[in-house]
């Protein structure tokens, strides 16, 4: 007989991270670590994040800089790309696709839009976004 263990603190870390990430990027942590579309190669992600920026690091190893496309619509990152010469190969043993990769980063509100940066290097894309300056809220004096 196998005897189940309830570990609360376990659920709590979860819902904490949930609550962390999913603010700023609208996406439980789960849902990010299980993330795999058919076809598509996952492109892993580390979020840093820092008092002015966020950075971005994205695994695309296979990719060259000019098959990468970074879109941003409203507060949605879009970063996606396609190696055009994979399907010129023909492998006799092909363990790992990176054919395609597509992910998708709900960004705060408060960043600033004009002021994204996106290098490449050794596979791995970096993307910086700076945050704008927080305004303070504005008191009202009744007369």
């Amino acid at each position: 007989m196998t005897n189940i263990v309830f570990r609360p603190q376990i659920n709590r870390v979860n819902q904490e991270l949930n609550r962390v990430f999913g603010e700023v990027f609208n996406k439980p942590v789960q849902e990010l670590l299980n993330e795999k579309k058919a076809n598509h190669f996952p492109a892993y992600a580390n979020i840093e994040e820092q008092n002015e920026k966020f950075i971005i690091h994205l695994s695309v190893p296979g990719f060259d800089k000019e098959n990468i496309s970074i879109q941003l619509h409203e507060n949605r990152l879009i970063i996606g790309g396609k190696n055009e010469h994979a399907d010129d190969r023909k492998y006799q043993l092909a363990e790992f696709n990176n054919t395609s990769f597509e992910r998708v980063f709900i960004l705060p509100e408060d960043i600033q839009r004009d002021k994204l940066e996106a290098t490449a290097e050794n596979g791995i894309l970096k993307l910086t976004v700076y945050k704008s300056e927080k305004k303070a809220p504005l008191t009202i004096h009744v007369k």
